[in-house]
């Protein structure tokens, strides 16, 4: 994969490109997790993530059995934007 990723700024990312943890919370996972389609990076804690097209994304396989999961899941996407959004006002 010789193409370099489009990056972006906390404040610039499309509605619809998410991390794998907006994606988590939404109750998705990418199709192809080693292949994203841009990068957002924090420049303030040196970090970056792969950010994934909602387009992209399918629902998780469940196991069997009672498992207990401590994550929220199946938050809707208008959620995910309006907090992505706060953390850009903070």
């Amino acid at each position: 994969m010789e193409n370099t990723l489009k990056s972006y700024l906390p404040k610039e990312v499309p509605d619809n490109l998410f991390t794998r943890n907006e994606l988590k919370y939404m109750g998705l996972v990418p199709i192809e997790p080693k292949e994203p389609d841009a990068l957002v990076n924090y420049t303030d804690q040196k970090r970056e993530f792969n950010l994934y097209d909602i387009e992209k994304t399918r629902e998780p396989k469940r196991q069997k059995g009672n498992g207990i999961s401590l994550t929220i899941r199946d938050r809707a996407l208008e959620d995910i934007l309006k907090k992505r959004r706060r953390s850009i006002q903070n």
